[in-house]
């Protein structure tokens, strides 16, 4: 009996084994979500007139330097960390820091990218100006001139004895300027993120030498002729210059070659301002515009004797940068509208430098 009970188990897991039926199936694991890594501006690069400077964090120590009332050229080369999604502009912004020392925030407010408030700083944009960032995230160069009011140049302080006017340059202490970039990009979690990023950079007052000095004087002989030479300090654009007898002040209203040597010899030949010998000496003298100086070899100390029984031999001479009304001051002419509808027609600055011709013999 029990080898037909062993028969049957036998054959049931024999049937069993053969079904059609099939194990459950696992269910399948869902996909996790890709994280999308957002990677924000941290840092701007600028290139002002190609010097580069890096904008975000601490500001480095190392301002921007650029000679006054040039052509700018005012771009962004990039960002970092170098795979951060760029951002897009929102507004431009122009700030007159005055001086280093002393922040007054006085905001320039730009209007159409061609006007500026309060009037100590002048913009003028070329093309389509500041605007042309707005709404970019690479945005095109943008060139600009900023000329300035040179009467926020000075200043009046107390030294103890009264009341006296300095200029801000002559206590080592430069222009500075600041201009801002607004900017809306997304932080880590994608989330929306506006951020200000700023470029601060001086400005040096544009300056000339007379190179062909001896003891602080231009020494030259009778008969002799010297073509002079300057070392300037200036935009390389700035090209335009005039040497000529006499002296040069920001007095003049023009300033240029014309006027100083008008001045200069209507004293000279004012007998009632200047002896025969010192006349004379003047009239020895020869200056080109182009820097020729000559010295007739005619020239002798008693014919330039004063009456006092000294012998004139120097006279003065300067040469003057951007002179107004050359061509090239000319062609830098801006207006510049501001939102009183005043209109301010501006040059550049002329910039020069005087010395003496002294007869050595």
């Amino acid at each position: 009996m029990w080898k037909v009970r062993l028969i049957c188990v036998l054959l049931s897991g024999i049937i069993s084994g053969c079904s059609d039926q099939k194990p459950l199936d696992t269910p399948p694991v869902p996909p996790q979500e890709e994280q999308v890594q957002h990677v924000p501006v941290e840092k701007l690069v600028f290139a002002l007139n190609g010097e580069l400077y890096v904008s975000g964090g601490a500001n480095p120590s190392d301002t921007l330097k650029l000679r006054e009332e040039g052509l700018r050229t005012l771009e962004i080369v990039g960002y970092e960390p170098a795979d951060a999604s760029p951002p897009t502009i929102e507004a431009v912004n122009f700030y007159r820091d005055v001086y280093s020392f002393n922040y007054s925030g006085d905001s320039v407010y730009i209007l159409g990218g061609s006007s500026a408030l309060p009037r100590n700083h002048y913009i003028s944009p070329v093309g389509d100006g500041f605007e042309v960032f707005v709404g970019k995230k690479i945005p095109p160069a943008v060139r600009f001139y900023n000329y300035v009011n040179r009467s926020y140049d000075e200043t009046t302080i107390d030294r103890g004895s009264g009341l006296e006017t300095v200029r801000w340059s002559s206590i080592g202490k430069d222009r500075l300027y600041r201009i801002e970039v607004t900017v809306q990009g997304v932080n880590r979690r994608g989330e929306p993120e506006r951020k200000v990023f700023s470029l601060p950079f001086y400005e040096l007052e544009n300056s000339v030498q007379i190179m062909n000095l001896q003891d602080g004087v231009i020494e030259i002989s009778p008969g002799d002729t010297i073509f002079l030479q300057k070392l300037v300090n200036a935009p390389e654009e700035f090209t335009q210059y005039e040497w000529v007898k006499g002296n040069a002040t920001m007095r003049f209203n023009p300033l240029n070659g014309d006027a100083v040597e008008r001045a200069y010899k209507d004293m000279m030949e004012n007998p009632l301002l200047t002896e025969k010998g010192m006349q004379y000496t003047y009239s020895m003298i020869h200056l080109g515009r182009d820097g020729e100086l000559a010295v007739e070899s005619r020239w002798n100390p008693e014919d330039a004797r004063a009456n006092g029984g000294a012998v004139y031999t120097t006279i003065p001479v300067c040469v003057i940068m951007m002179p107004h009304g050359s061509r090239q001051s000319e062609s830098f002419r801006r207006e510049f509208l501001f939102p009183d509808n005043a209109v301010y027609e501006v040059f550049p600055t002329p910039f020069f430098c005087n010395t003496q011709v002294k007869i050595v013999y």
